[in-house]
């Protein structure tokens, strides 16, 4: 088991609230560095051409369209279109299931590709507690 010393975060969705609002905040711990993952996806997108922002980027659109599915295998970053991680298969059908879906294939078929040894996982502060006089208030203060 490799030590996960790296803590991170992020924002899948709409972190500006300038669309639909939804979003889903994500902690992860991994092995390797924020500067390693980016540099990870970027050698990805570089190489392939691919950009990683483009899938699931329209609302309620969580398909990676099959072509690139096909394209992906050829290029060796999946070898069994039936156990993809954080996708969802049905014959000709792949979906990320739900942002957790989506970050998983994310880190575990790209990144890995690149890290082989990388590992992650996510987190929560332990002693996290909701401050109850304050969650939930301020609807208001948020306009589409």
């Amino acid at each position: 088991m490799t030590t996960k010393t790296y803590h991170m975060n992020f924002t899948l969705g709409d972190p500006s609230a300038d669309g639909h609002g939804m979003k889903e905040e994500f902690h992860i711990t991994a092995n390797h560095s924020v500067k390693e993952i980016n540099a990870a996806v970027k050698q990805f997108e570089t190489e392939t051409k691919f950009k990683i922002s483009n899938w699931a980027e329209e609302y309620e659109d969580s398909s990676l369209p099959s072509e690139d599915v096909d394209d992906l295998v050829e290029l060796g970053f999946i070898t069994d279109k039936e156990n993809i991680p954080g996708i969802a298969a049905w014959e000709d059908d792949y979906s990320f299931a739900g942002a957790n879906g989506y970050t998983t294939f994310i880190l575990d078929v790209i990144v890995k590709h690149y890290i082989p040894d990388f590992e992650w996982e996510n987190y929560e502060i332990s002693n996290e507690k909701t401050l109850d006089c304050l969650d939930g208030n301020g609807y208001g203060l948020f306009s589409l």
